[in-house]
């Protein structure tokens, strides 16, 4: 047998091997700088989940021994004081706080195996940017039926903890403390009435076919919607007039709150728009919205910025679930595609 065939056997040696060709190739500090860094991210947000997962857990135990359901409020939550109210007692409570949450990430740092090189680097199929074309099975009653299934979540999860709560706490608003109070009343309802006009007037005309998916969309927003609705019932800004003073379209005007319902679902349907320019417009409407309730004390600040955070996840979702295309690529173009047929993708 020739040594060429032997050689066709030869395992690579490391200088040989492309994967470490590549770390040599990259300064080592840019690396390690970047693998600490993703590893510090996904520590914090598992420490948040932890901490959550412990809140809940907590309320959950309160409620069993003391059968009070208004305790269902994750706001109002003192933590591990319900349980044990010494903990929160005492010039140390805040110290051994802190040295609990550090030992927690410290935790889930240490735990968080390496998977991979950090020098070796995986071409990522683009980042779908809009949603320009329909999605595959997605047809206009299944989108529709999302969408009312969806709603129905919302509204069922509204009903279900108006039954179980007494009182819905109010919460203080840094934000609220300074901006004057304003009453759209039925001007806001119309503007937000002719926003949606525009919005279903853009989409039917330049992107009928993407339609289904946006109302798969909105489903899921209302959904997810409803789950925190349920979680969190908290009850009308302390600066806000009563209800009695307002004009009030909406049933649960009394602990509907966050996240934003107008606003997540006007971040949903501006960033589905695939023209550039109505997109801008859009969002633009979209912020001046959320902004007037404020001004309205028909929500809280955290409620805009929640509303527009869970509707851009659910919509980075949906363009990946969903096959979007970006630049004229596939977002499920196969993560061994070059890297250089990559176009730059859409604003």
């Amino acid at each position: 047998m020739s040594d060429t065939s032997f050689g066709a056997l030869r395992p690579l040696s490391v200088a040989e091997d492309p994967r470490h060709r590549r770390i040599a190739a990259a300064p080592a500090g840019t690396f390690v700088q970047a693998l600490l860094a993703s590893r510090a991210r996904l520590a914090l947000a598992a420490s948040v989940l932890c901490f959550a997962a412990i809140h809940v857990t907590i309320l959950l135990v309160h409620v069993a021994l003391h059968g009070d359901a208004a305790a269902l409020n994750v706001f109002t939550m003192l933590e591990a004081q319900r349980l044990w109210p010494a903990l929160a007692s005492g010039a140390a409570a805040r110290g051994w706080s802190l040295v609990f949450g550090m030992a927690v990430y410290g935790v889930v740092f240490a735990a968080l195996p390496g998977r991979s090189w950090p020098g070796i680097v995986r071409p990522a199929a683009p980042r779908a940017r809009v949603l320009d074309r329909a999605a595959e099975g997605v047809s206009v009653g299944l989108g529709a039926f999302a969408l009312v299934l969806g709603l129905t979540v919302h509204m069922t999860a509204l009903a279900a903890i108006g039954r179980l709560v007494r009182t819905f706490p109010p919460v203080p608003d840094v934000v609220h403390a300074s901006l004057p109070y304003v009453d759209f009343g039925l001007p806001g309802e119309l503007c937000f009435a002719a926003f949606m006009l525009a919005m279903i007037t853009v989409l039917c005309r330049t992107q009928p076919k993407t339609v289904p998916v946006v109302l798969v969309l909105l489903g899921v927003f209302y959904a997810v919607r409803g789950v925190f609705l349920f979680l969190l019932p908290i009850g009308s800004p302390p600066t806000a007039p009563p209800l009695t003073a307002r004009f009030v379209f909406w049933p649960f005007a009394t602990h509907a709150y966050f996240p934003g319902g107008h606003t997540g679902m006007m971040t949903v349907l501006s960033l589905s728009v695939a023209s550039r320019a109505w997109r801008r417009a859009f969002l633009a409407a979209t912020g001046a919205f959320a902004f007037g309730t404020l001004l309205a004390r028909t929500h809280y600040a955290a409620d805009a910025v929640g509303g527009w955070l869970v509707g851009y996840t659910i919509v980075m979702w949906g363009r990946r679930r969903f096959g979007a295309l970006a630049g004229g690529i596939a977002a499920r173009t196969p993560a061994c595609a070059p890297t250089a047929a990559r176009q730059p993708s859409e604003d």
